[in-house]
């Protein structure tokens, strides 16, 4: 009705938006969720998190620029990840470029000082969280899917299984026309930053040791469908196995103790009555 209204003022909205209100009953009226303050703290580091990665990242291709000016082709941009290979990496540049190179390597330093901060605090609020326990058992789960799962889903509640997809914008477009369904790729209309945790998730699940029956969906779609749209299908299955698990309060049902305590132990979470 305000779409289609010829008069677009701030007035004539509201006083088509109260009739709706007034006429409509409370029960079928939209409602929006407010996060709690956990969620927004979470939502804030989780952010947080991805720019000072992606900030790191171009500074660290900057600095693998200058090895390529230089002439060096051995040195790849793994080795300038590290703080250590990167120091002893950066005595191969000639004396003109080094210069330049110890002021990108002190932003790098900073950048990761500042994100080492920023992990800590979210490991500490994700270990606190009563989902935890239940999300990290799904094997591909770590801190990071974790929060930002709770984050930006909460318990899930607001959420129904078949919809849940669509938030996080891996759903397929289609185009409809007649009896004839066209499938295009992900719409990626819905929360980035859950959507690009959820695929390292994937990725994380497909190398992992404990993959399960997840890890073999990902290996017989890949034959058919490829890599990445495996990938892509695999990160929407974990969503949604991850919504169930919220929902419910429950653990994987191929929750194996001893990963799961590796897990742990990896990502230094500690988490009452875990094992």
């Amino acid at each position: 009705m305000i779409y289609q209204s010829t008069k677009k003022t701030d007035r004539e909205d509201a006083a088509k938006l109260a009739w709706v209100v007034r006429r409509l009953p409370e029960s079928e009226l939209p409602t929006v969720t407010i996060p709690t303050q956990k969620e927004q703290e979470l939502r804030f580091l989780v952010s947080e998190q991805v720019m000072l990665t992606q900030s790191r990242t171009r500074e660290v291709n900057r600095l693998h620029a200058l090895f390529v000016q230089d002439g060096i082709t051995t040195v790849t941009k793994s080795d300038l990840r590290r703080p250590q290979s990167r120091s002893l990496r950066m005595s191969e540049l000639s004396a003109q470029l080094r210069s330049r190179a110890n002021r990108y390597e002190k932003v790098i330093a900073v950048l990761e000082q500042n994100l080492e901060e920023v992990e800590a605090s979210l490991r500490a609020l994700v270990a606190e969280h009563e989902l935890t326990p239940f999300l990290m058992s799904l094997p591909g789960v770590g801190p990071n899917l974790a929060a930002a799962f709770i984050g930006y889903i909460g318990d899930g509640q607001r959420f129904r299984q078949n919809t849940i997809a669509s938030y996080a914008g891996l759903v397929p477009r289609v185009d409809c026309s007649g009896d004839s369904n066209r499938y295009g790729p992900i719409t990626k209309r819905g929360c980035p930053i859950l959507r690009r945790a959820l695929v390292q998730g994937a990725w994380g699940l497909v190398r992992s040791t404990h993959g399960g029956v997840l890890q073999k969906k990902y290996l017989l779609l890949k034959e058919t469908k490829g890599r990445n749209r495996a990938t892509t299908a695999l990160a929407r299955k974990l969503l949604e196995t991850m919504w169930v698990l919220a929902t419910r309060r429950a653990m994987y049902l191929d929750y194996d103790p001893v990963s799961y305590q590796k897990k742990l132990e990896k990502y230094e979470v500690t988490i009452d009555g875990a094992a």
